[in-house]
């Protein structure tokens, strides 16, 4: 019951977000970008380190950075700090698997299984919250479930079995269900706002 009152309280306060003529698309070309970015981490891990020089994490710095200024682009003059912080989280997330590319120190482990759920509980939250008529908030929150799934699926097997999974296609799938819900909702946006 508290859940639900508050999110109708934030769903009032912002429901002015992404009213702009062109907001559909910008969304939608930011969630293709983030997709893009995830295809190169996998095909690092796939075809072997160092491809085209990449590093483990640099799909989620690059995609972090990118989805905070292009939203702080979209809302201005507003900030919305929800938004901005996912992109945040990304950029961190992307920078513990730079420092440390198999999660060898505890610290990083825990780090990074922390935050990568608290940024899929963010996108779902934000999700609920949106306001937004159509199926728009519905990508957000079953991208963000998706993403709080494979997090503690990923976190399971690689701490409690034998069997391992490398962090940096953990964190490409989560990249990758960010852009699909971004890009999803770019789509209810356009389809909204004509």
């Amino acid at each position: 019951m508290f859940i639900r009152a508050a999110a109708s309280r934030k769903r009032r306060k912002i429901s002015d977000r992404f009213q702009g003529p062109y907001d559909g698309g910008r969304l939608f070309v930011v969630g293709i970008i983030l997709v893009d970015m995830a295809t190169v981490a996998f095909a690092n891990s796939f075809f072997g380190r160092l491809a085209f020089q990449y590093w483990p994490g640099m799909a989620s710095v690059f995609g972090g950075l990118l989805l905070a200024i292009i939203i702080i682009r979209l809302g201005r003059p507003k900030l919305y700090f929800d938004w901005i912080i996912v992109g945040i989280l990304h950029l961190w997330l992307g920078l513990i698997l730079t420092n440390d590319p198999l999660l060898a120190s505890t610290w990083s482990l825990a780090s990074f299984y922390v935050i990568l759920a608290a940024s899929a509980a963010l996108t779902t939250w934000i999700g609920v919250t949106i306001g937004i008529l159509g199926d728009g908030g519905t990508w957000l929150v079953a991208g963000g479930l998706a993403s709080f799934v494979c997090a503690v699926v990923g976190g399971i097997i690689n701490g409690w079995t034998d069997f391992s999974i490398e962090p940096d296609v953990i964190l490409g799938t989560n990249l990758l269900l960010l852009g699909l819900a971004i890009g999803g909702l770019g789509l209810s946006l356009r389809k909204t706002l004509k």
